[in-house]
Order: structure tokens, then C-alpha cells, then sequence
């Protein structure tokens, strides 16, 4: 509820200033109620937790020998798979920057190129071999139309300065295109 509202309904500004008094301590009201919901919550749950865990402490001591080793085996064998599932991780993230490694050694100076970076990932193969080899056709590819672009460019220039009428043409070296790469 906004003053503003009550305003535009004709109130005067005692009739407002009481309305918005009793609205607040309304809220206040509602505030610590709730705070008190909150509280009494939070007591249920560690009262619950405290219980979960004697209940626990209980079940394990009136558990047999057997029934002990067989819950400390499972225990284990919990803690095993995750340990194995977390090392299979590792692997997983090492052969990929294993991989990911010989790609860019291949690529060489192409690598630190921004736009090449951000397709890297899709050179990465399930097995190293596939890996370079994507890698090292990317690359041909890259260097044939680097080449391609050279010899365009050498042609286009060709074309472009004009020859002397009458004489022969001196013996130009070919101009060298620097690397964009």
C-alpha cells in the first residue's frame, strides 16, 4: 500500500498517516511472526539432525560383526567406485590435452591465431592418430590457400604495373607476401 494510492481515494493526510501506521505495524507484526517460524524451523531441523545421527550411532552398535564388516565394505566400495570414477575423469581430461597438445604442436604458428583457436576442440578425435591427422589437413588446407593467395596476388600485380614499350624488362624478384598466419 503506497501513500500516493490513498491520496488519489481522497483520504487527508491524518486519515493516511493512520491507515499507513496500522499497515506497519501489520507488517512488523507479520515480520516477527515469521522470523519465529524461521527460528522454531531451524531448532526442528538440528533437533532432527542430532536424532538422525544417534539413531545411526545406535543402529551401528546394536549391528552384529557381520552386519558391521558388510556395511564397512559397502562403505568401501562406495568410496572406491568414486575414487575410480574421479581418476577416469582425470585420464579423460589428460587425453584430451594430450591430444589437444599434439594438435596445436601440429598447427604450429596457426594455433595462436584467435579464430583458430576457437575450432581446436573440433580436431580432438577419440584416438591421438585421427587427431593429427585433422589437424594436419586443416593445416594444407590453411597453407594451400595461403600459397593460392600468393600467387594471386603475385598475378594481380603482374598484371597491374605496366611494361616499358621497346625495351626488355628487367629481372624483378618475386615479391614476397608476408605472413598473415
Amino acid at each position: 500500500m503506497k501513500r500516493e494510492e490513498l491520496e488519489k481515494l481522497g483520504l487527508t493526510k491524518e486519515q493516511i498517516d493512520q491507515i499507513m501506521d496500522a499497515n506497519g505495524k501489520d507488517i512488523n507484526e507479520a515480520k516477527k511472526r515469521e522470523e519465529e517460524r524461521i527460528k522454531s524451523l531451524e531448532q526442528a531441523q538440528t533437533k532432527l539432525d542430532t536424532l538422525t545421527k544417534e539413531f545411526d550411532e545406535f543402529k551401528k552398535s546394536k549391528m552384529t560383526e557381520e552386519e558391521k564388516k558388510k556395511q564397512l565394505e559397502l562403505e568401501e566400495k562406495t568410496k572406491y567406485e568414486t575414487a575410480l570414477a574421479e581418476a577416469e575423469k582425470i585420464k579423460t581430461n589428460y587425453t584430451r590435452l594430450t591430444r589437444e597438445s599434439k594438435v596445436k604442436e601440429v598447427l604450429g604458428v596457426y594455433a595462436n591465431d584467435e579464430e583458430v583457436k576457437k575450432i581446436i576442440p573440433s580436431f580432438i578425435a577419440d584416438d591421438e592418430e585421427t587427431s593429427i591427422s585433422n589437424a594436419t589437413i586443416f593445416k594444407q588446407f590453411i597453407e594451400k590457400q595461403k600459397e593460392e593467395a600468393k600467387t594471386k596476388a603475385l598475378e594481380d600485380a603482374a598484371r597491374t604495373i605496366p611494361q616499358p614499350q621497346g625495351q626488355i624488362p628487367p629481372k624483378v624478384e618475386p615479391f614476397k607476401v608476408p605472413d598473415i598466419f
